[in-house]
């Protein structure tokens, strides 16, 4: 029945159409507001809310209902109303009642019913989505706003809460201008305390108050119980904002009159469907009823269910209130659910034993059904319990007065009211729940229930490299059911209320300790990858209590290892078994213990850190700038892409994203409350807490604006614009002033701690320090360096400093210059920052990071895993975190607290620029600017150092027989060139000739290891390598430099092409060194050729983009294959000479027949090939980001996209960047830290090159 009060019919005719909680609209398979996700069951009048649910009788809560309804039509009422009491008071039969009294009367509404224990209603994450999509049918003109959003942000109700109130609420409501409701548009939200998720609480009761703003009557009715994180939602918003009533505060007079009438109502209908006198209950019979229930209806209710229940409602009714003469002084919940509870127990027909027995399987069945996180249904229950269906649902069906028992066995089983949970915890009965003894076994049965089901690859999925979003939900509830997926989540929430703190502890260790990775894999497929930071650091707070030192160290190790590759994880799940254990450090407590969990196609891994450093986790895609809050709380980084600004948390999680478009700076408020950005010609001043514009500050329209901050009491904002800084006044945004000074454009701005300066610095040596109380020009500075215009104070104003490629540091009491720090890596630092305990952190240009003492200029530590400059530095205000932004689109997170020593590692010593397999595939060499180092490919360990050459090294060749290699140097300085002829075996360098300039473009051996042959300017030089000899032979024909040479097999033949001028191949006689033909038509853009294994054929790529193949007898042209969409830049024959291979700038790999001139097969690549050769055997062939096999005849394809397709052709393949795929579904995807510069592949094994210097070894089973 409906509540009698009436609102205003201001808005007549609008009603919104929800049927079982689902929004019906025409042709909905195409709108996009179809898209968003809504909980089923949390609408008032949705069959699921409605089932058992009532609303105020009439002339119940009258003045109440009155109240409410004046507030909403109030034109300047408050614009929340927080209706809050204790359990069992009715405040969701009266949410029911203003919802469906203002929807009746024709005023929008929408409504969401938290409920604690149900998937979508349990929580906020449809929350907004579920409000949304009602406020869209009540309101058409709302649509149009709301897909817009849809359609620009189609991830948006992925986004943080916040976001996604702005976006599909806020922001249409604001954009409906003249087309907005003259009435009040009221949303009704029913028990806030049932959200399971404290910071959703709290994010909605942020976002609320906004609604002030709107330009209409926007009302918010709300209730809850006065749980503290309410109540400290609802302290930080303004009281000018919200009205509050406690229901329980509430005269005893007017609820018992209100109790009174319900009950009245209730034995009316039971007086109509059973056989009882009309008299009955006798008036002494209801004033009892009414005395026992107040202030309660859930007592009353509860009652009248027991009664309509029973074969005699009369006789159940003075059973019942003779046992309440029992209870004179019993609470008013005993006095409630005792008696029923009691009755149920006398009625069986049982012994003493029997009744034991019973009261058992009550407090295992029911403590588990009143202390589950989430409720089951009879069929989950039973597998959880190992408990027969029939035993659970025969003990279940006695209590349908405190329980809503279904009739199948998928849906839930709910108490009727939170009321007899409390009841059961916190009677002294026989009915008693021992809390932690229920949670205690809860958690033994999900131990159980995990270590029977969790394996590695749960789902049985073919690819290592199978992405979640790949996989079919139907897959993922198949092979985790639902006690497992309730297990998996919740099994350290039971722990912890257990209070079990030494047989809990050591379970939770032993199951860790086996089945860790198993569970982060089903926790991911789960999407509840965000759940296992809060559950290890929950964890390790308990632990902590106890001396459990192993189990400590091994949670702050899981800690560690998820937040390193939480990121691929949720992306592709089976990588915490590849790319998390391949790359975790060698020493660390996860790789340790799973190591045998690693795909056994990786035999070979590459050597990595045996202890973790001090980074923390990596966030890829951030490009021009960075700030952490003052709160510490959240990251901000902007991109130079329409990707506008992105918060993150410490561990990674991205909160929310603000549109702006392309930015270069950033400042945060000293309150953490508003986020300046600078982009071209405007600041934009963003609300942090929703991500709404809140200001726009124009500049010159042409200009960036390249650095903002905050002055340290919030009342300034600095800009700087060119070669000027604009101060606004952040109270009214008025200009306070505009400062001129600096003679070049892009100045830095930081004010000093105190307030007391504003230090600019920009691209020319001088440091301007401004006094903030007259804006005047204090002092000036003198930079040595103008590499670099970054400054920054110390925390506690002591020093500045400013960085390029020496660092300076001034005292700024005297505003003397300290210290200078030199020797930076890299050449010279970008960036620079302080940290809490005053060291100082300098971002270098080859993506070191380097923390000195500011006094003592003493290097203390360097943060290593930047491949390129580090454009940008910034610290938390608690000291612990550091966060750096390179170059190279990362963002990483450091721990200044973990000053782990810097690990060494074989290598270079600067940046790796080439890696080369030797012909028997056993060495690999690798060089860097200057250095050489000679690798055993086997094992990875460094077989020997070349002595660093006089100048720049150009070229790197092995001798066929793979004993020599030649070396050839130029210094660009004086312009000489030197060639050395390194013996591996010996160590020793065997030749070496020198040139006044630079002429040697090419080298290559003899394949009977006997000459050298250079191509030079205009010809071709020949030496003789056995002896310390001159040089054997000199033969010129050339107009140009040569580039390639090459020996035939056969040692009769030498090939000399020059295609910078003449487009020509010259063939020479190897025992005259005569010339012998001359083909025409060679690329210039090539520099390759092949002999065939006979010596009979040459193949070269022509500037038409072919491939001429020439009779070396006869001079004849052979065969012209085309194909390429440009000239090839690699051609080599296969060992048995019946396949030619070819790879072009059009990134495809072509295998053709040289006599027929057929092509065999064609593969796309993802990068053009600059090295292509066949193995030894000829089945398969490698470049240096793959191995394909060789299957004549046969067409295959890899996506060029990103994403291999399904190929059976290749064995290894390296994607150039982030991933490894291998024959069999194996896959490894590189962290930001570990993607090389240089990769080449030999067989089975790859070799990858960095910027660190590092030289890294994979080797695969790909037979």
């Amino acid at each position: 029945m409906a509540s009698n009060v009436i609102f205003g019919n201001t808005n007549s005719g609008l009603q919104i159409g929800i049927n079982s909680g689902t929004v019906h609209w025409v042709n909905s398979y195409t709108d996009p507001l179809d898209k968003l996700p809504i909980a089923y069951g949390a609408a008032f009048d949705s069959y699921t809310t409605n089932e058992n649910d009532n609303q105020c009788l009439p002339g119940t809560r009258a003045k109440l209902l009155e109240e409410i309804k004046e507030w909403v039509l109030s034109p300047d009422g408050k614009c929340i109303f927080w209706l809050h009491g204790m359990a069992g008071t009715g405040k969701s039969t009266v949410s029911r009642t203003v919802a469906n009294s203002v929807r009746v009367h024709g005023l929008n509404v929408a409504s969401f019913f938290f409920k604690r224990g149900e998937k979508d209603r349990g929580n906020a994450r449809a929350f907004f989505a579920t409000i949304c999509k009602q406020l869209a049918v009540g309101i058409p003109d709302l649509s149009p706003g709301i897909r817009e959003a849809i359609l620009s942000e189609p991830d948006i109700t992925a986004k943080s809460l916040k976001k996604q109130f702005e976006k599909l609420i806020f922001q249409p409501l604001v954009n409906l201008g003249y087309k907005a409701p003259g009435s009040p548009v009221a949303v009704v939200i029913d028990a806030l305390d049932e959200c399971e998720v404290d910071t959703d609480i709290r994010d909605i009761l942020q976002v609320l108050p906004l609604v002030q703003e709107l330009p209409i009557r926007f009302r918010i009715f709300l209730t809850s119980r006065p749980e503290l994180p309410i109540r400290l939602g609802f302290a930080k918003i303004a009281y000018h904002q919200y009205k509050d009533l406690a229901l329980h505060e509430i005269p005893e007079s007017t609820t018992a009159s209100d109790i009174s009438l319900f009950l009245k109502d209730r034995f009316a209908r039971i007086r109509d469907v059973r056989n009882v006198p009309d008299e009955w209950p006798t008036d002494d019979e209801f004033h009892r009823l009414v005395t026992l229930s107040v202030p309660l209806f859930i007592s009353a209710a509860t009652i009248c269910r027991f009664i309509e229940t029973k074969l005699d409602p009369v006789e159940s009714l003075a059973n019942l209130l003779r046992d309440q003469d029992k209870l004179k002084y019993a609470t008013k919940m005993e006095q409630t659910y005792l008696p029923i509870l009691t009755r149920l127990f006398s009625s069986q027909d049982i012994d003493d034993d029997e009744k034991n027995e019973l009261l058992q399987k009550f407090r295992l069945v029911i403590g588990v059904i009143i202390l589950l996180a989430v409720p089951f249904s009879v069929k989950t229950l039973s597998r959880f319990l190992d408990l027969e269906e029939r035993v659970i649902t025969n003990l279940l069906n006695d209590f349908q007065s405190v329980l809503s028992l279904p009739q199948d066995r998928e849906t839930p089983i709910r108490i009727s009211h939170l009321s007899f949970r409390d009841f059961l915890v916190q009677t002294k009965s026989q009915f008693y729940i021992d809390m932690e003894q229920t949670h205690k076994n809860i958690t033994i049965h999900c131990f159980t229930i995990m270590r029977c089901q969790l394996k590695n690859n749960i789902c049985n999925l073919d690819s290592y490299r199978t992405q979640k979003s790949e996989i079919d939900l139907e897959c993922i509830h198949q092979h985790l059911p639902q006690e497992l997926q309730y297990s998996c989540r919740y099994w350290a929430h039971h722990l912890i209320q257990s209070g079990d703190s030494l047989i809990g502890i050591s379970n939770a260790f032993l199951f860790l300790q086996e089945h860790f990775l198993h569970w982060v894999e089903a926790m991911i497929l789960l999407d509840a990858g965000a759940e296992v930071l809060g559950i290890l650091s929950l964890l390790r707070s308990f632990v902590s209590c106890h001396d459990e030192d192993d189990f400590l160290k091994f949670l702050i190790d899981a800690e560690r290892f998820f937040l390193k590759n939480k990121a691929i994880a949720e992306i592709a799940p089976l990588q915490v078994y590849s790319s998390g254990l391949i790359f975790a450090p060698e020493m660390t407590v996860i790789r340790r213990l799973f190591q045998d969990e690693i795909p056994p196609g990786t035999w070979q891994l590459p050597k990595v850190e045996k202890n973790w450093n001090a980074g923390l986790l990596t966030v890829e895609g951030v490009s021009t700038a960075l700030a952490f809050s003052p709160d510490n709380r959240l990251l901000a980084s902007g991109t130079s892409s329409e990707k506008g600004i992105q918060l993150w948390d410490t561990s990674g999680n991205l909160r929310q994203t603000i549109d702006g478009g392309q930015l270069k700076s950033l400042a945060f408020s000293p309150d953490s409350r508003q986020l300046a950005s600078g982009f071209r010609g405007s600041i934009r001043i963003f609300n942090v807490v929703t991500g709404t514009l809140h200001k726009i500050l124009s500049c010159d329209a042409s200009e960036h604006v390249t650095s903002l901050a905050f002055s340290p009491d919030g009342h300034v904002l600095a800009a700087s614009v060119k070669s000027i800084i604009c101060l606004w006044d952040t109270e009214r945004w008025t200009t306070i002033s505009t400062l001129k000074g600096q003679s070049e454009w892009g100045s830095c701005l930081t004010f000093s701690p105190d307030g007391r300066w504003l230090v600019s610095s920009s691209w020319d040596p001088i440091i301007r320090v401004w006094d903030t109380a007259t804006w005047a020009t204090k002092h000036t500075l003198r930079r040595y360096s103008r590499y670099s215009y970054s400054v920054a104070f110390s925390l506690d104003g002591r020093f500045l400093a400013c960085c390029g490629d020496i660092a300076q540091i001034w005292d700024t009491a005297t505003w003397s210059l300290s210290r200078k720090l030199e020797g930076l890596e890299g050449g010279s630092a970008f960036s620079v920052t302080f940290s809490v305990d005053h060291r100082l952190a300098l971002g270098c240009d080859n993506g070191a990071i380097m923390l000195w003492d500011p006094v003592t200029g003493t290097l203390q530590q360097t943060l290593r895993g930047h491949s390129k400059r580090v454009r940008c530095l910034t610290t938390s205000r608690d000291g612990q975190f550091l966060a750096s932004l390179c170059d190279d689109h990362t963002t990483r997170i450091w721990d200044l607290t973990r000053r782990a020593p810097e690990e060494d590692f074989e290598g270079h010593t600067d940046e790796v620029q080439g890696v080369q397999f030797s012909p028997d595939g056993k060495i690999l060499v690798s060089t860097s600017k200057k250095s050489i180092r000679l690798w055993d490919a086997a094992t990875g360990a460094l077989q020997q150092i070349i002595p660093d050459g006089p100048s720049l090294i150009e070229l790197i060749v092995f001798s066929p027989d793979s004993r020599l290699v030649a070396c050839s140097f130029y210094n660009s300085g004086d312009g000489r060139q030197f060639i050395w002829v390194w013996e591996i075996s010996t160590k020793t360098l065997k030749q070496k000739f020198e040139y006044a300039k630079h002429y040697v473009r090419s080298i290559t051996f003899s394949p009977d290891n006997l000459f050298l042959a250079c191509g030079v300017f205009k010809g071709v030089e020949i030496f003789d390598i056995t002896a310390r000899a001159e040089t054997k032979a000199i033969i010129t024909g050339h107009r140009s430099s040569v580039e390639p040479v090459l020996f035939s097999p056969d040692c009769r033949l030498l090939a000399s092409g020059c295609g910078s001028n003449d487009h020509t191949v010259r063939l020479w006689d190897t025992t005259t060194w005569k010339l012998l033909y001359v083909f025409d038509d060679y690329a210039a853009s090539t520099c390759t050729m092949s002999f065939s294994p006979n010596s009979r054929l040459l193949a070269f790529s022509t500037l038409e983009c072919s491939i001429k193949l020439w009779d070396t007898a006869s001079g004849v042209l052979c065969q012209t294959l085309t194909g390429h969409e440009s000239p090839a830049t690699q051609v080599t024959f296969s060992p048995n000479g019946l396949l030619l291979a070819s790879c072009g700038k059009d990134r495809t790999i072509r295998v053709w027949d040289p006599v027929t001139g057929a092509l065999n097969q064609r593969l796309e690549i993802r990068e053009v090939a600059t090295s292509l050769q066949f193995s030894l055997d000829g089945r398969f062939l490698t470049f240096e980001l793959g191995s394909f096999d060789i299957k004549a005849g046969n067409q295959s394809n890899c996506d060029r996209e990103g994403s291999v397709s399904v190929n059976e052709d290749y064995r290894i393949e390296f994607d150039g960047h982030q991933w490894i795929y291998t024959r069999g579904g194996g896959a490894v995807w590189l962290p930001p830290a570990y993607r090389p510069s240089y990769s080449a592949i030999n067989g089975d094994t790859l070799a990858l090159g960095y910027p660190s210097g590092r030289v890294l070894f994979f080797s695969f089973l790909t037979e």
